[in-house]
């Protein structure tokens, strides 16, 4: 099934299933993963970590599969935490881009880089 297809929630059912068949849901509490998601942020760090912007955005080809396999695995322990608490990732995400609207208007900070504390009085 191509991508598109896809969504959070197929995502989700299909690493229940994995982990089911795997015995591992004694190991996938809320702690644990959320420890594994981090070791996972880490490693897409280190894809970067001695690269300059431009060197960042021109990834060769190899580097970039490098990258997208940890985002994927990224993903895979956000969706499993999100799951494991009930949280709805894309209703979260888009409640989260809300508040920063407000945070960050764009009138205000428009080619700036402050955190929302600069801009309040």
């Amino acid at each position: 099934m191509p991508s598109r297809k896809r969504d959070l929630q197929q995502l989700a059912i299909a690493l229940r299933r994995f982990a089911s068949e795997r015995d591992w849901e004694k190991f996938h509490s809320p702690k644990n993963l959320s420890m594994a998601l981090i070791g996972e942020t880490a490693e897409i760090l280190e894809h970067f970590q001695w690269l300059s912007e431009a060197e960042s955005k021109t990834l060769p080809a190899a580097k970039k599969a490098e990258v997208e396999e940890e985002l994927g695995d990224t993903l895979i322990y956000l969706v499993r935490l999100a799951d494991k608490l009930d949280i709805d990732l894309i209703e979260a995400a888009f409640s989260k881009l809300e508040k920063n609207r407000k945070k960050y208007p764009a009138a205000l900070v428009r080619g700036k880089a402050h955190k929302y504390t600069h801009y309040q009085k």
